[in-house]
């Protein structure tokens, strides 16, 4: 058998030196710090902005009227802060949300109760206590077995109070329009 050839340990003399390869690093690790450097002032405009936004944003609704499937139709009134408040809920005034309530047909939201907030309930428990108190009053008598039967049912009612305080607001509508 032959020789072998000699074996080639490398095929280019003429390599790069230290020097050059760590010159050739540091160009690199720039070009990457200068990225770095363009990901950072984008992240700070995105903040920036979204400051900005929050700033800008106007307060939310102190009360809410949520709309029906019609977009006319109120399903429940809500106060501003309400979780049960769907996406079809507008922001109203106070006395847009009073007349809902009262004069609207408009039910108050059972989590949230819009009602109490707004004060409703206790001025109609006074007022209709006392024209059920009252001698004069032509429908008394049928308030007071009304109120007694309502009240007795309270307790076997999961919202007892309001459903009773919900009939005494019928009542008074109903001896306002006569």
């Amino acid at each position: 058998m032959g020789s072998l050839p000699p074996r080639i340990e490398q095929v280019n003399d003429n390599s790069p030196s230290r020097l050059e390869m760590l010159r050739f690093a540091r160009r690199i690790a720039e070009q990457q710090l200068t990225q770095v450097d363009r990901w950072i002032a984008a992240e700070e405009r995105r903040e920036a902005e979204r400051q900005h936004g929050i700033a800008a944003r106007p307060p939310a609704p102190d009360w809410l009227i949520e709309h029906g499937l019609s977009g006319q139709d109120s399903m429940y009134v809500h106060t501003g802060d309400c979780w049960n408040a769907g996406k079809r809920s507008k922001g109203v005034t106070r006395d847009t949300a009073l007349r809902a309530l009262t004069e609207g047909g408009a039910p108050a939201c059972p989590r949230c109760r819009p009602d109490t907030a707004l004060g409703i309930l206790e001025g109609l428990f006074r007022r209709c206590s006392a024209a059920v108190r009252s001698p004069t009053s032509t429908a008394s008598a049928h308030v007071r077995g009304w109120w007694k039967s309502s009240a007795s049912e309270a307790s076997t009612w999961g919202d007892g109070v309001h459903q009773v305080m919900l009939g005494i607001a019928r009542l008074h509508n109903l001896a306002l329009t006569g």
